[in-house]
């Protein structure tokens, strides 16, 4: 007869209380082994997500053209050279385009190459002389970098998104612009306070800030924050020699892509005339679009002048006679941290229409996109240019830097 034992004002008996103590003993010993095999599975899946992201990020990372001379430099080459962010290892760079990571490092060994990068499809970078220039963790539609000159170099910034950029102890934020950083010396010189590289604004503005200073500088299309000897930095006017300089090097990206030109020099010297307009006249559509359609003649596989559809320039569109046509046009508030109202208004354009509402709110880093219907059913062939013009309502009281930007469109009617 079994005895029974008083728990919990119930009665269980002793042999059943031995086999739930022995199966509790038993869970017991199993915990740390699932406490064990819960967080190893945890950590393959942080892990697996970092991985993945880390892919994701570094797809946004892209080599695009290397230059020597006017031509494209024969590779793999020692003259640029890639280092590893894991593991410091130095890399040739063997083929373009090719994918660059976060943390990754390119040096221009020579200074006599100039390389084309796409950062996170937020800028386009031009690097030239002898630079070193580090790509840092940042979001999926921001250019988050770190530049240093080892001697005279360049770093011309093309963006059409947020990109931060930290060169000596200067750090710079902007949105959609264009600008050049400029070393003469090397910025880990000590001995030298012009370590600081120049600022060169080519459209729109830079927000500078000095490390260990809270003094904000801004510094204005057509301007360039400077220092001459030991003298503190000023903010002086751009001479032609800084937009013909920057001209130059665009143009010789530009060349570098070119085959079976018959006059080189003369066709070189247009490209450089070409980029110095739109550099001195960087509002100026007519100037852009000359630009384009040169690039377009001479068959260049990457241009220059545009980054994406979200980037404010010239968009192509084909249409049969007859036929309507369909098309989404995106702005992106990348100049406000938070949301702002956007209008777009369509000028030239009597046989196009909005299917969407014309006023729309743009959350902060994101884009909208606005619907339009061509319709060719009254045009005869031929090319028609409408221009859709943004134009945002409450920037200027939230002070915000994007405003109005236009979107010129060519629509070949077939």
């Amino acid at each position: 007869m079994p005895r029974y034992t008083l728990k919990d004002s119930s009665l269980i008996p002793n042999n059943t209380q031995e086999k739930a103590r022995s199966s509790s003993d038993l869970a017991s010993s199993q915990r740390p082994f699932k406490r064990w095999l819960r967080w190893t599975l945890l950590g393959l899946t942080t892990l697996l997500l970092v991985h993945l992201f880390s892919l994701a990020a570094n797809a946004q990372l892209r080599i695009t053209v290397l230059e020597k001379n006017r031509k494209k430099l024969n590779l793999p080459t020692v003259e640029v050279t890639r280092i590893l962010g894991e593991n410091r290892q130095s890399l040739l760079i063997g083929t373009v385009p090719m994918n660059v990571e976060i943390g990754d490092e390119l040096v221009g060994v020579t200074g006599a190459v100039i390389v084309k990068v796409r950062c996170n499809n937020s800028a386009e970078l031009a690097l030239s002389g002898r630079f070193r220039i580090r790509f840092l963790r940042a979001t999926s539609r921001e250019c988050n970098l770190h530049f240093q000159g080892t001697g005279k170099a360049s770093m011309i910034v093309n963006a059409s998104g947020p990109t931060n950029v930290q060169s000596g102890e200067i750090r710079l934020a902007s949105s959609r612009t264009r600008y050049e950083i400029k070393t003469s010396v090397a910025i880990l010189d000590p001995q030298k306070l012009a370590a600081n590289p120049e600022i060169l604004v080519y459209e729109d503005e830079v927000v500078t800030t000095s490390t260990g200073s809270s003094k904000v500088v801004k510094v204005e299309e057509g301007e360039k924050l400077a220092a001459k000897g030991i003298s503190a930095p000023t903010i002086q006017k751009l001479k032609k020699e800084d937009f013909r300089r920057a001209a130059e090097v665009y143009a010789s990206v530009d060349f570098s892509q070119i085959s079976n030109v018959r006059d080189l020099d003369a066709t070189y010297a247009k490209l450089v005339g070409l980029h110095f307009e739109v550099l001195a006249s960087p509002r100026d559509q007519t100037k852009l679009r000359a630009l384009i359609t040169a690039q377009r003649e001479f068959s260049i596989a990457d241009p220059s002048s545009v980054l994406d559809s979200a980037t404010p320039g010239l968009r192509e569109l084909k249409v049969n006679s007859g036929a309507k046509l369909v098309q989404s046009f995106s702005m992106a508030n990348s100049g406000c941290k938070s949301p702002i109202t956007m209008r777009l208004t369509l000028n030239n354009a009597q046989f196009a229409r909005l299917v969407s509402p014309e006023e729309g709110v743009v959350e902060a880093g994101v884009e909208k996109a606005w619907t339009i219907q061509f319709d060719a059913t009254a045009l005869k062939a031929g090319v028609y240019m409408p221009e859709l013009v943004f134009t945002c309502v409450d920037c200027a009281v939230k002070k915000c830097s994007l405003n109005r930007q236009v979107v010129e469109v060519r629509l070949v009617v077939q």
